[in-house]
């Protein structure tokens, strides 16, 4: 069973907010708490308040953005190279018809 008084205590940390839904429509077994810090923006389905870890999730997400941003930049890098004419035989044909 969670521990309510350990979510309230975490919601004191800063502009914290926690979701709980109990039942539904589907299953009146269904339980559901997501936890969620503004400030970070970030939220995290938990099992118990041990299971918050809102730091590592966003260090991870930060991760793959940084991962993204690389990949964008090799290709960025590798149209550079393309000389002008080649370029434009690259991008799909824009139809200027009706104009």
């Amino acid at each position: 069973m969670i521990n309510l008084d350990e979510l309230k205590e975490w919601c004191k940390g800063g502009r914290r907010q926690v979701d709980i839904i109990l039942g539904g429509p589907i299953s009146p077994e269904y339980e559901s708490i997501h936890v969620y810090d503004i400030d970070m923006q970030i939220g995290q389905d938990i099992r118990s308040a041990k299971d918050i870890d809102l730091i590592g999730k966003k260090k991870r997400q930060i991760a793959a953005l940084e991962k993204k941003i690389e990949r964008l930049r090799e290709e960025v890098e590798r149209v550079e190279h393309i000389p002008e004419t080649n370029r434009s035989a690259e991008r799909s044909p824009v139809s200027t018809e009706g104009e």
